[in-house]
This record gives structure tokens, C-alpha cells and sequence, in this order.
């Protein structure tokens, strides 16, 4: 009887271990790599700005760097799965090799043993538990394989969704920095220019107050007005529904006296 492990390859499946182990890792750099080197080019490049900035960029810089550990953890994580998938691989292998024996040693005995006899029954009974054992491992060494393909994936994900964040982090930080300066060099420049034309900046500052002034009254006004012209409107639209509601009660109560008088009249009739 020719079972059905008969045609893997054994050798193959104990040099999984070495081929897994041999698999190139990912040589393209992964976002936290980048957005390390973005930190360090942009804090190099800004090495002649201000404290606020090169500090922020400092904090950013060191928040970046840390962005690599959870890569590192996804990268042992996947590593540790290749190696449960090539050790789970060679006991397989092991089961398939002693599979083998016992169906060899089964086959060699066909011929001495009937097939109705209770030792042959027993043997092709054990050599079918056996296969169903092969199948029943085969089945955890492929969910185990599962398994730690989506446990590495998920770390992976988690990783560049880490680097990611703190990328954010860091273009906030330095946005941050950015309008920090920009906002104390324009107040530097206001409080210069109020030494020089103070009574200038008071003048222009008294004129705008009143035009706002000013164009805060139009609006009001503009606004009361409108106020006014939708109650005016609204007020005639209800006044209209009123008297239509009124005359269309009228009309009823006038249908229903009429409907009543005939109603009257008919009876009068059929009792004479």
C-alpha cells in the first residue's frame, strides 16, 4: 500500500532550517530608517537656528531614534517565527522518514500475512493512525507558519504605524518651532516700529477701531433690518394661514349644516 507521504520530499524538508535561515532580510530602509536620517539631515541643517527650535529639533531628533525599537522587535519576532516553522519542519520531516519505515516494513510483510488475518488488520489499522498523526501535525506545522506570518505582520504594522506617529511628531515640533520664531520676530518688529512712530501706530489703531466701529453698527443695523423684514413676512404668512384655515372651517361647518338639512329633508320624505 503506497501511502500518501510517500512522494514529499524528505531531504528537502530538513534543509528548510538552512534555507530559512539564509533569507535575505528587507535591504530597502524601513520608514523609522528614514525618518531617523530626516531628523539628522534636518538637525544638521538647522544647526544655526535659534534655542527654541534647535532644541525642538533635538527632542524630535531623540524621539525619531526611538522608533526603531519596535522594529527590531517585529524583525525578532519574524525570526523567531522562521524558527519555529523550520523546527516544526523537521520533526515533520522525522514523522515523514518513520512513516516510511513502518509502511516499508507493512509492505515487506504483505506477502506473509493475509489480509483477513487480525495482525495484518492491526498493521494497516497503525499504519492509518500513523498517517492520520502525520496529517494532524501537518496541520499545526501549517497553522503555527500562519500564525507567525500575521504575528509578524502585525508587529510590522505596528512598527511603521509607531515611526510613522512620531514622524508627525516630529513635523509638528518643528512647525511648532517654526511659528515660535516667526511670531517673536514679528513682535520684535512691532515693538520697534511703535519706539519709532508710536504716536503713528496710535492714530492708525483709533482710526481702525472706529471704522470697525463703524462697520459693526451697518451690520447690526443690516441685521435688525432683516430681522425685521422676515417677522413682517412671517407674520403675513400666518396671518394668511389663519384666514384661510378660517374660511375653510366656515366652508365645512356650512357643507355639514347643509348635509344635515338634506339629510332632514330625506327623512321627512321617506317617512311620508
Amino acid at each position: 500500500m503506497q501511502t500518501a507521504g510517500a512522494v514529499w520530499d524528505i531531504e528537502g524538508l530538513l534543509g528548510l532550517r538552512g534555507t530559512l535561515q539564509e533569507l535575505p532580510s528587507n535591504s530597502s530602509p524601513t520608514t523609522s530608517d528614514k525618518v531617523a536620517e530626516g531628523a539628522v539631515d534636518s538637525a544638521s541643517r538647522g544647526a544655526a537656528t535659534p534655542p527654541a527650535a534647535t532644541a525642538a529639533a533635538t527632542t524630535a531628533a531623540t524621539a525619531v531614534a526611538t522608533a526603531a525599537e519596535p522594529a527590531g522587535a517585529a524583525e525578532g519576532i519574524l525570526q523567531k517565527a522562521r524558527q519555529d516553522n523550520a523546527e516544526c519542519a523537521i520533526i515533520w520531516a522525522k514523522d515523514i522518514k518513520h512513516s516510511h519505515a513502518n509502511n516499508a516494513v507493512c509492505n515487506s510483510g504483505a506477502s506473509a500475512f493475509d489480509l483477513s488475518t487480525p495482525s495484518r488488520r492491526r498493521a494497516e489499522q497503525q499504519k492509518l493512525k500513523h498517517e492520520l498523526l502525520l496529517l494532524r501535525r501537518r496541520q499545526q506545522v501549517e497553522a503555527s507558519a500562519l500564525r507567525a506570518q500575521h504575528d509578524a505582520k502585525v508587529a510590522a504594522a505596528k512598527a511603521a504605524w509607531e515611526a510613522e506617529r512620531r514622524k508627525l511628531v516630529y513635523k509638528n515640533q518643528t512647525l511648532q518651532a517654526t511659528v515660535d520664531q516667526t511670531l517673536a520676530r514679528y513682535e520684535e518688529d512691532v515693538r520697534l516700529l511703535g519706539e519709532v512712530r508710536g504716536s503713528v501706530l496710535q492714530a492708525q489703531e483709533q482710526q481702525q477701531q472706529e471704522q470697525q466701529k463703524l462697520l459693526q453698527q451697518q451690520l447690526q443695523q443690516a441685521l435688525q433690518a432683516e430681522r425685521d423684514h422676515w417677522s413682517a413676512r412671517f407674520k403675513a404668512i400666518q396671518d394668511e394661514w389663519s384666514r384661510k384655515l378660517e374660511d375653510e372651517r366656515r366652508q365645512a361647518q356650512a357643507r355639514l349644516h347643509q348635509a344635515q338639512q338634506n339629510r332632514v329633508r330625506f327623512s321627512i320624505k321617506e317617512m311620508k
